[in-house]
C-alpha cells in the first residue's frame, strides 16, 4: 500500500506540500501519488473548460446561443461537483467538517439534477 502525504489544495488549482499562506484558504487532504495525479488532472480539465468559455465570448454564434450556455453551465456544475467531492473524500477530518458546514456538496448535487 502506497503511503499518503498531506497536501493543501486551493479551489484555484494549487496543490502544495507545505502549509500555505494564512491569507488564502486551502483544504487539507491526505493522498497517495495516484490520487494527487487524479486531482491535478481534474484541475487541468477545469482550467481548459474555463479557457474555452473565455474564447466563446468572442464567437457570436456560440456566445449568444443559450443551448451552448446551458451546456457550459452544466459542465461547470459537474466539474465543481467532482472537485468538491474529491476534496471531501481525500480530505482530513477538519476538511470534511468544514465542507459539511459549508453545505457545498448537497447544493452542487441539487444543481446537477
Amino acid at each position: 500500500m502506497e503511503s499518503r502525504a498531506i497536501y493543501y489544495v486551493s479551489t484555484k488549482g494549487e496543490i502544495l506540500p507545505v502549509s500555505p499562506d494564512d491569507n488564502i484558504h486551502y483544504f487539507e487532504i491526505l493522498v497517495n501519488s495516484k490520487e494527487k495525479h487524479e486531482l491535478e488532472h481534474l484541475f487541468t480539465r477545469i482550467h481548459e473548460h474555463n479557457k474555452q468559455e473565455g474564447l466563446d465570448i468572442f464567437s457570436p454564434s456560440r456566445h449568444f446561443n443559450e443551448a451552448v450556455g446551458d451546456r457550459d453551465r452544466l459542465e461547470d456544475n459537474e466539474l465543481m461537483f467532482e472537485l468538491y467531492r474529491m476534496i471531501y473524500l481525500l480530505g482530513t477530518a477538519e476538511t470534511k467538517k468544514e465542507l459539511e458546514e459549508m453545505n457545498v456538496l448537497p447544493n452542487l448535487y441539487e444543481s446537477k439534477s
